[in-house]
């Protein structure tokens, strides 16, 4: 025992306090042997450390010369060791959320009220798991593999004897609410990212996410945007376009007129009429286009014919 300051702490190799009864170090090896078993990807080395350590901490005089020989007690049984997982942080996942605005509210400064409910763990009731400070994986075995925590079962904490009753079994609910004021030149687009709203932390390596506001317009049917331009796309019969006519723009739109104005052989399907200037805001003043570019229907029949008389008046013009 005259080098055990030069070895690992044999409390730290079995993941347990100094106070540790007998049923708890021999749970704890039982744990830690199917674990670092050569035939279980251990190392024999490994292995031999771990068996030694439990067979100290069994015999009762061997444990009582040990303590009397080791300096420091228990403190973060991570140090050190070959079941050292990465201490880098871990980013929770990002959550996402989408307010979904109407075309015709597009045009408008908005404001929206957004509740926030994230759980997150209730530090009353549950603690770092020692065993693996808090991290739920060791990394053991020839290749150094990641392997999940047995005491805490991957989680990263456990449960405290005292368990609280402002929680739900060790997680508690934490409501934010805060508002998002939108202005009009900034709808397209619109992202916002909440540092730290987003899934919360468990295991000491992780950090919180972020919380995502998007804003999605809600389109009229046959409306879509093109890099921030309205494209109106309605269906017109043919014999309208060759003959001129007038369109019904949707309301939302946001068009001082409600109908729109289709020259006669207006027939290319690559014909666009732009209203310039009357789409969506931009920056610094910038107002986006609207597009109409009719779908063309090319269906004919007995109650959908052509004015041949005024198709010929069409065509007198040119």
């Amino acid at each position: 025992m005259s080098d055990s300051n030069k070895k690992r702490n044999y409390y730290d190799i079995l993941c347990i306090n100094k106070t540790a009864t007998q049923t708890e170090i021999k749970n704890a090896y039982k744990k830690l042997a199917i674990i670092l078993h050569p035939d279980k990807g251990g190392t024999k080395e490994a292995f031999q450390e771990l068996t030694e350590a439990y067979n100290t901490l069994m015999d009762i005089q061997q444990r009582q010369v040990y303590d009397e020989h080791i300096s420091n007690p228990f403190n973060n049984v991570f140090n050190k060791t070959h079941r050292h997982a990465s201490s880098s942080k871990v980013k929770c996942k990002d959550v996402s959320y989408c307010i979904n605005i109407p075309l015709k509210n597009a045009f408008e400064d908005c404001h929206y009220m957004i509740r926030r409910r994230m759980t997150k763990v209730c530090e009353n009731c549950m603690s770092f798991c020692n065993a693996c400070a808090g991290y739920g994986i060791f990394m053991c075995g020839r290749r150094m593999t990641n392997t999940k925590c047995p005491f805490c079962f991957g989680k990263g904490v456990v449960k405290n004897t005292y368990i609280c009753n402002k929680c739900d079994n060790g997680f508690k609910i934490e409501i934010k609410e805060f508002s998002v004021d939108i202005k009009k030149d900034e709808i397209y687009n619109y992202v916002k990212i909440y540092d730290g709203l987003g899934e919360q932390p468990i295991k000491a390596n992780e950090y919180a996410g972020d919380f995502i506001v998007k804003v999605n317009m809600i389109l009229p049917h046959n409306c879509e945007i093109e890099n921030g331009v309205l494209v109106y796309k309605p269906v017109v019969n043919i014999k309208k376009l060759l003959c001129g006519c007038e369109i019904d723009v949707p309301v939302d739109l946001n068009i001082e007129t409600n109908k729109v104005k289709i020259e006669p052989l207006f027939c290319d399907p690559k014909n666009v009429l732009i209203i310039k200037n009357s789409g969506l805001f931009g920056k610094n003043g910038h107002r986006y286009n609207i597009n109409i570019q009719p779908t063309i229907d090319y269906h004919i029949d007995d109650k959908n014919t052509i004015d041949i008389n005024k198709l010929k008046d069409v065509l007198n013009c040119f």
